[in-house]
């Protein structure tokens, strides 16, 4: 209406005053208008405290349960991200000891998630662009591991080699070496008096010019002065198939640095086609992986299918998956000449090839052997000398050596280490896939409680496989 004014109290009527909507805010006058509003989302506490938006509002949330006493200690990781070294206690204890850090990038990381890995498929792996500084460190930390990886690092190259330990490894030399040890003694029983100390080494550092390695074997002489003379007559190299073609390289190295090695040997066992784990949904993969714990070896191994022998090594299969198949052990074997030993040679006098599994052809390996064996027999005769040159060995000179082992024995022993090694297998897959951690980490442990639950060094020491240090008891 023309001239009538529109007072600020009536104007109250119609809409809220801004004091009315601010008491609405913080009281009761409009709840559902303040329940309404969009709210942040907040963690959710015990209780909710009291809010702007609703005082006196309280919502009551059910009591967080206290975690189960093993949690507090033990956190279930989830499976890392590629390049995460798997927790290990003992790769831990071996760092302490050492005083240091493990590294959590670089090629120091990478040697060390290769050898942490849980669920092995290779035991052999080469490294490049390696510093001396870094082989060094790596050295000082697998010194104080119980499972000592096998190094062989070329500084000129920059070059880091690493081997891991295995049964089906240590199955030819644990024939070979003791009949050598047999041979030393016999030989050492020929000599008047103390004039040599002779020693079979299974674990001896050696320096071959730009190389630094542990030899499979070694034997070494020394005689019986101040200063010793020493010399290393007999070498022997074990290979996997895929380390075949670094090992020219290393008997060549080993040649040239000790010139007066008259017999170096090397054997070769492959699988073929090479192990690999169960695939994602085949049949062993769904049935093992569900089944609540790991199967005994005596379980496991009675669930085998196929071929079986009580003397001769056949495939392990359970459950429609192949865990060690052995194809084919070769040796091969050189003796030194006029000249130093010639890895590269062909000459039938001085080198010689042989199958011992599938079939066995071993003749033409048996006499280079055993000609070998007369060589070194020569280096007893030479070494006594430096200590008496006067000592009678005509008896040490006149002994004809055998080969003193049986090709048979070996063959016997892949009878049974095939078959442990498919368990060995079998066992750190369950423990990387059935417990939920794919192939690497499993638990986040506190070293001071001891080793984990499901890492590799704790399952190779509770089945013996391997490992200096005494087992730490269940934790419970």
């Amino acid at each position: 209406m023309p001239g009538t004014t529109i007072s600020r109290h009536s104007s109250d009527s119609c809409s809220p005053s801004p004091a009315v909507l601010k008491k609405r805010y913080r009281g009761d006058l409009d709840k559902v208008a303040a329940l309404k509003r969009p709210t942040r989302p907040r963690p959710r506490p015990a209780t909710r405290p009291v809010t702007s938006q609703g005082k006196g509002l309280r919502k009551e949330s059910p009591p967080a349960r206290a975690p189960p006493p093993q949690a507090q200690k033990v956190k279930t990781a989830q499976p890392p991200a590629v390049g995460k070294i798997q927790s290990n206690y003992f790769l831990c204890e071996a760092a302490r000891l050492v005083g240091c850090d493990l590294p959590a990038r670089g090629q120091r990381h990478k040697v060390l998630q290769f050898i942490s890995r849980v669920n092995r498929e290779e035991d052999f792996a080469a490294f490049y662009s390696i510093s001396l500084e870094e082989y060094n460190w790596l050295f000082r930390i697998i010194e104080a591991l119980p499972e000592k990886p096998r190094l062989a690092y070329y500084s000129n190259q920059r070059k880091l080699i690493v081997e891991m330990p295995g049964g089906v490894h240590e199955t030819v030399m644990n024939v070979i070496r003791p009949a050598f040890e047999d041979v030393a003694r016999m030989l050492q029983r020929l000599i008047p008096g103390k004039l040599i100390v002779s020693q079979s080494h299974p674990n001896l550092t050696i320096k071959a010019e730009d190389l630094t390695f542990v030899p499979d074997f070694v034997h070494a002489i020394n005689s019986c002065t101040d200063p010793p003379s020493v010399t290393m007559p007999v070498w022997g190299e074990i290979t996997a198939s895929q380390s075949e073609t670094e090992i020219p390289q290393r008997l060549k190295n080993i040649v040239r640095a000790f010139p007066d090695t008259v017999m170096i040997f090397t054997g070769s066992i492959q699988e073929n086609p090479p192990y690999s784990s169960p695939t994602s949904y085949s049949q062993a993969w769904q049935v093992l992986r569900s089944e609540p714990s790991i199967r005994s070896q005596l379980q496991f191994l009675s669930a085998r299918t196929g071929e079986r022998s009580l003397d001769r090594p056949a495939e392990v299969v359970v459950e429609g998956h192949c865990w060690c198949q052995l194809s084919a052990v070769k040796f091969q074997v050189w003796i030194r000449g006029s000249e130093p030993i010639d890895i590269d040679t062909t000459d039938p006098q001085l080198t010689a090839k042989g199958t011992l599994f599938p079939h066995q052809e071993m003749d033409s390996v048996t006499a280079i052997i055993e000609r070998g064996l007369s060589l070194m027999k020569d280096r007893y005769v030479d070494i006594s000398l430096i200590t008496n040159p006067g000592a009678n060995l005509d008896a040490l000179r006149a002994v004809q050596i055998p080969l003193p082992f049986r090709w048979d024995d070996i063959i016997f022993n892949f009878t049974y280490s095939t078959q442990l090694m498919a368990y060995d297998r079998y066992a750190k897959w369950y423990d990387a896939v059935a417990n939920g951690a794919q192939s690497q980490a499993l638990q986040v442990v506190d070293p001071s409680d001891g080793p984990a639950m499901y890492t590799r060094s704790r399952t190779s020491a509770r089945r013996g496989l391997g490992g200096g240090l005494l087992r730490v008891g269940r934790r419970k």
